[in-house]
C-alpha cells in the first residue's frame, strides 16, 4: 500500500465510512496525544481523557480536513488543540497535577494557546510519531531481514560488517 502522507490520511479521515483510516489515524496519534498531556504534568486518567476529547474534536471537524498551505498544517492545529485541551483540564476542578517526580500538586493552570504556532515539545513529539509512521511504512513494503540491516545500520549505527553477521545478508561494497 503506497503511503502519501499527511495530506491522503487526512483526505480518508474525511471518509467516516472508512474506519481503518481512524483506526490507523488513533494507532499513530494516540501515543503523541497521551504523552504530550502526561509530560504536561497530566494524571493517567486525565491524559486518557485528553486522548478522547481530541479524537472526538478530530472526527468532529474532519469535514475541515483540505489541505491548504496558506491555512497552515495539519500538525499545528492538532498541537494547538491538544495543547488547549489540557489546559481547559488542567484548569477544571477534577485534576491534580503533580510534580514530575514528586507527590506535591501542583495549582498551575496552563492558558490557553493562542499562538497557532507549536511549542518545541510538540513539533519534536510530531516529528518522531511521523517518524516511527513512515518506518513502519517502509518497514510493511520491505524484506523484514532487509529491514532488519536498515535498522541496525542507520538507526543502531552498526558497522557493516557485524550487521552482515546479524543478519545474514552479504554487505555492499561502496565504490
Amino acid at each position: 500500500m503506497a503511503h502519501c502522507g499527511e495530506k491522503c490520511g487526512l483526505k480518508r479521515l474525511r471518509d467516516a465510512s472508512d474506519p481503518l483510516a481512524w483506526e490507523e489515524f488513533f494507532r499513530h496519534y494516540w501515543p503523541l496525544i497521551y504523552g504530550f498531556a502526561r509530560h504536561r504534568g497530566c494524571s493517567e486518567h486525565t491524559a486518557e481523557e485528553i486522548v478522547q476529547d481530541v479524537m472526538l474534536t478530530v472526527f468532529e471537524q474532519r469535514d475541515l480536513f483540505h489541505y491548504d498551505p496558506a491555512r497552515g498544517r495539519f500538525r499545528d492545529w492538532l498541537g494547538t488543540l491538544v495543547r488547549n485541551t489540557v489546559a481547559q483540564r488542567r484548569r477544571g476542578p477534577s485534576e491534580r497535577i503533580r510534580a514530575p517526580g514528586g507527590d506535591r500538586e501542583l495549582p498551575c493552570p496552563e492558558p490557553e494557546a493562542r499562538d497557532p504556532r507549536p511549542d518545541a515539545l510538540w513539533e519534536d513529539a510530531f516529528e518522531e510519531t511521523l517518524l516511527l509512521l513512515l518506518l513502519d511504512v517502509v518497514r510493511r513494503e520491505m524484506n523484514p531481514r532487509a529491514y532488519l540491516a536498515f535498522e541496525l545500520y542507520t538507526l543502531y549505527e552498526l558497522p557493516g560488517a557485524k550487521v552482515a553477521e546479524y543478519t545474514g545478508l552479504s554487505p555492499i561494497p561502496l565504490n
